[in-house]
């Protein structure tokens, strides 16, 4: 164990939150990935269906969702994981978004 504000001499050995992309933790990765899909759901509840396209594009195309794929390849359940279960609502509203073209 280490105290957290001591600076270990491996630092790769540690993760710490500024060592990943952006500075941001994976669970405020997600956060933010929820956030982006919530707006996606208003716009394509507007009718502004393809600003809620891009949206569910760019949820999908986020590292901590490919880094859910990989968790799930390693031997994880698909019922516990937030970002799988957000993978398929995404693909289900993208396909409505299509039907309704």
């Amino acid at each position: 164990f280490a105290a957290l504000n001591k600076q270990s001499s491996d630092s790769s050995s540690v993760s710490t939150p500024s060592s990943k992309k952006g500075g941001l933790t994976k669970e405020a990765q997600e956060s933010a990935c929820l956030q982006l899909y919530h707006t996606a759901i208003r716009h394509q509840q507007d009718g502004q269906l393809e600003k809620a396209r891009a949206l569910y594009r760019e949820v999908l195309e986020s590292e901590v969702m490919d880094e859910a794929e990989e968790s799930l390849s390693d031997g994880a359940s698909v019922q516990s994981s937030t970002l799988l279960k957000l993978k398929f609502l995404i693909y289900k509203n993208l396909a409505g978004i299509a039907k309704e073209r």
